[in-house]
């Protein structure tokens, strides 16, 4: 008697389990699995604020002090504000650089860009237009850079005393790199953050010592040579 080929299939070991098992479509859970993400806007957190007074709190003290020690990445900022503190008591012509500031903050690209930036109906159709600055005289310029720079200083007195009558007539003959940062060595696995000196150049304080040297992740430090006032405290 000739067998079908169903019961053939029924009867075979291979087959009996896959029949048995209900079959479950995967269409739906590939499709959603393998579905791109669409690119959103970043939210900008209405509560939190983007700048606080602490890099104006630096360069007070940096005024003041011509050496100070905060971490690398803050140091580097700072030396944008110090470099702009000098060179905003010297000019007299307005450059780009006045419309990259905002109640003592050095702004981004953008956000100069945003500022300029004005919606036109053109066409019956809103257009965002870049307007160009208003035109402003020497005298109106100079109050400007004076307002920002005593916005930068918290219009703290003695930081801008310490300004306008020591450290401008310093760098009188000089064109640039007012401010210099020293990063401090560390080791390889460290619990802090980066750190460094930052001053200004040709101060009266005396020179950094000599730093130690990292080694095998590992500080290798050098002798120091006593000054002499130390050197007779020793000797007495």
């Amino acid at each position: 008697m000739s067998r079908s080929v169903f019961s053939t299939f029924s009867s075979c070991k291979l087959f009996a389990g896959i029949l048995q098992q209900p079959f479950i479509p995967t269409r739906n859970a590939v499709k959603s699995a393998a579905r791109r993400r669409l690119p959103t806007k970043p939210v900008i957190n209405p509560f939190v604020n983007k700048r606080t007074n602490f890099i104006k709190e630096l360069c007070v003290a940096l005024v003041k002090y011509d050496r100070i020690q905060t971490t690398l990445h803050k140091a580097v900022q700072l030396k944008t504000y110090g470099e702009l503190l000098i060179m905003m008591t010297r000019r007299r012509c307005p450059p780009p650089d006045l419309y990259y500031l905002e109640d003592g903050f050095i702004l981004t690209d953008q956000e100069a860009r945003e500022r300029l930036t004005t919606k036109m109906v053109v066409n019956r159709r809103n257009k965002k237009i870049v307007t160009l600055p208003e035109e402003v005289t020497e005298q109106e310029y100079v109050e400007q850079l004076q307002l920002q720079t005593r916005n930068v200083l918290l219009e703290d007195e003695e930081a801008l005393h310490k300004l306008y009558e020591e450290l401008v007539p310093r760098y009188e003959d000089r064109y640039g790199g007012f401010v210099k940062v020293t990063p401090i060595p560390y080791p390889t696995k460290r619990r802090y953050p980066r750190m460094a000196y930052v001053e200004f150049v040709d101060n009266d304080l005396p020179p950094i010592p000599r730093l130690p040297d990292v080694i095998d992740g590992t500080f290798v430090t050098f002798p120091r040579t006593l000054t002499d006032i130390e050197t007779e405290i020793n000797t007495s």
